[in-house]
């Protein structure tokens, strides 16, 4: 079974890593930047964003309560 195996993932996620190092920093000094973006943050995913909107509504329902 000799199939050839393809680095092509491999180098497209290098490329990628490379990229978002250069772009990441452009774009969030950019002035319409939203701090509650997840598309480009490091250590900020659609989950985090997610967890992000039941979080505050529940942080408003508690404040009025008290």
């Amino acid at each position: 079974n000799y199939r050839p195996i393809s680095n092509l993932t491999s180098i497209f996620k290098i490329i990628e890593r490379a990229a978002l190092r250069r772009i990441q920093p452009y774009i969030t000094s950019y002035p319409n930047y939203s701090p509650l973006q997840s598309a480009i943050q490091i250590n900020h995913s659609t989950e985090t964003a997610l967890l992000h909107i039941p979080d505050n509504v529940f942080n408003l329902c508690n404040n009025k309560k008290n």
